[in-house]
């Protein structure tokens, strides 16, 4: 918000917020839809609810929920250092 100038703060703000909410909403799909396949590929089947006969097929899925997290957050570091790299060779 520091960046937009006075009379465009509420837009700055309204963008930010609205980026924020889009984010949390496709972190949550993308974290459901990954818990619930984890679940499918141990269970050999289509899970739909939690799995109450078998627990390991939740833990199962919530491993593998933590490791797309994992890789969406390591490509992520990946692209916000690149970002910084041309960042600083347009500003020298």
């Amino acid at each position: 918000m520091g960046y937009a100038p006075q009379k465009y703060q509420g837009i700055a703000g309204s963008l930010a917020a609205l980026f924020r909410n889009l984010g949390m909403g496709i972190g949550v799909s993308i974290a459901t839809t990954s818990l619930y396949y984890g679940m499918s590929v141990k269970a050999g089947k289509n899970i739909a609810d939690y799995p109450s006969k078998h627990p390991n097929w939740f833990l199962s899925g919530m491993h593998f929920a933590y490791m797309t997290a994992l890789v969406l957050l390591l490509i992520a570091i990946v692209l916000v250092y690149m970002i910084h790299r041309i960042d600083k060779k347009e500003n020298n």
